[in-house]
């Protein structure tokens, strides 16, 4: 049966038309544009990075990308992997990242939290059976929890570590710990009361996924992180079949490639397409809001869990971290109100220059307001 809308239901029917259009032609207009923006990031990028190159030869190879949307809008890879061999390098080549393992460490334990397999703030000893955390004086371990250590307001000690060459025998996760290669992890003042920087913290939370999950850290990250991100040249183990870059030295010369013992804290291998894939991905992802919140005792320096969080001048939201070793230098940057975010890998401790760089053409480009990356 057919209903008689009248003259009103027309004038209902002539406005929807209207908007539909008006949409239509937004979406039409909005495509250029946003395709126009990415082609103007990737020619002011394209014109300034391989000058870059040629001002700092003696940082041999890196690799960058910036995310905007969901999405890896732009990545590109400048140099070589090695100075002997010359083989180019992309945007593909793993690099070490060192200490922005934190944040992929803090990604998987909050993976298990949601799974209801463990409790931030339950102490860490009561899930640990290889290796305990002892305490210095009167100091109580039952304090140290999950969400303290995340946030290295734990009281323990180790900032952190250097690697193992593939030659040298390699102690145990538990040995490590106690101290066998360098600091011993011990709580060494109250929990809660300050930020103190913990790449042993962060060890224990190693040895905590392994116990819980009954698989090895790198393993685990495999199965549950890279692999269901697509991050397909990522590895918490290094093996010559990775092809990742060599490391050089403040002399230039030859870093070698390291075992880390201190996965969890630092020993990431990943690619600046493949790190950037995380970062798109976390900004959409509900553990966001607990890595990007500062936590009590970090009101000095902002600490999320594994990120710094520190604001703009327009008080938004300013999320990095770095990864500094003697062999290297990389750097994240995320904006989660514009949904944006810059990272960028070398193989040389002065790196320092090639990243104010990369930063410098982002923030001229992007809408964020960082004037701190660009000077004059």
């Amino acid at each position: 049966m057919f209903k008689n809308f009248g003259r009103g239901a027309g004038r209902s029917r002539l406005f929807s038309l209207v908007i539909l259009f008006s949409i239509l032609t937004f979406v039409l207009l909005a495509a250029p544009t946003a395709a126009q923006e990415v082609e103007t990031l990737a020619a002011q990028m394209e014109a300034t990075l391989p000058v870059v190159r040629d001002e700092f030869p003696f940082i041999p190879a890196f690799s960058a990308a910036v995310i905007k949307d969901s999405s890896v809008i732009w990545s590109g890879g400048y140099g070589v992997t090695d100075v002997e061999s010359g083989v180019p390098v992309t945007a593909d080549t793993p690099f070490p990242a060192a200490s922005i393992s934190k944040v992929l460490t803090a990604y998987a334990i909050l993976g298990l939290v949601d799974e209801g397999v463990l409790d931030l703030d339950t102490p860490v000893n009561s899930y640990l059976t290889r290796w305990q955390v002892p305490a210095l004086g009167r100091n109580n371990p039952d304090e140290v929890t999950i969400r303290r250590i995340l946030s290295h307001t734990a009281g323990l000690s180790a900032e952190g570590y250097a690697g193992f060459t593939a030659d040298h025998e390699i102690p145990t996760l538990e040995q490590f710990l106690d101290g066998i290669a360098g600091d011993p992890v011990r709580v060494i003042i109250s929990p809660g009361r300050r930020f103190m920087y913990s790449g042993g913290g962060y060890t224990v939370l190693q040895l905590l996924i392994e116990e819980v999950t009954g698989m090895s850290f790198a393993d685990y990250m495999q199965t549950t992180v890279f692999e269901p991100l697509g991050m397909t040249h990522s590895s918490f183990e290094w093996s010559p079949e990775l092809g990742a870059v060599t490391q050089y030295t403040v002399n230039n010369e030859v870093y070698p490639n390291v075992v880390h013992v201190d996965q969890a804290a630092g020993g990431v291998y990943t690619t600046a397409n493949d790190l950037a894939a995380f970062f798109a991905a976390l900004l959409h992802d509900d553990r966001a809001e607990a890595i990007f919140t500062s936590n009590p005792g970090t009101e000095n320096d902002p600490y999320g869990f594994g990120v710094y969080v520190h604001h703009t001048e327009a008080g938004e939201a300013m999320i990095w971290h770095d990864g500094l070793g003697r062999g290297m230098h990389a750097i994240f940057y995320l904006f989660p109100e514009h949904d944006e975010g810059v990272v960028v890998l070398t193989n040389h401790p002065a790196g320092t220059a090639v990243v104010e760089n990369v930063l410098c053409v982002y923030d001229r480009w992007s809408e964020v307001d960082a004037p701190e990356f660009c000077e004059g």
